[in-house]
């Protein structure tokens, strides 16, 4: 007779959730870098102003990162990000003239 399959205990993780955290110690950190200043992306349709922001931090492994203004998902256009330091100048952007 076989012996019945009981749930896990209160507080230890489920078999996937073991071998998620096992893989995840596994993989090493990545350092983060100060890169300061801007970069001015023509962000596609289809991607958020938050997911761009994402992207360009993961690509420059960069501490801080912020957007100037947000575009529309169904909109292409310029979007500035700001990276480190230069996210403290976003509000003097987002306040000044578009010429």
């Amino acid at each position: 007779m076989a012996a019945p399959a009981f749930p896990p205990l209160a507080g230890s993780p489920a078999p996937a959730a073991q071998a998620r955290m096992e893989q995840g110690a596994n993989q090493k950190k990545r350092h983060k870098r100060d890169v300061h200043g801007w970069i001015v992306l023509d962000k596609p349709v289809g991607m958020t102003s938050t997911h761009a922001v994402s992207v360009i931090k993961h690509l420059f492994t960069a501490k801080r990162a912020g957007h100037a203004g947000t575009l529309d998902p169904l909109a292409s256009g310029c979007l500035p990000v700001a990276l480190g330091e230069a996210t403290k100048t976003v509000p003097f952007v987002v306040d000044s003239r578009k010429t």
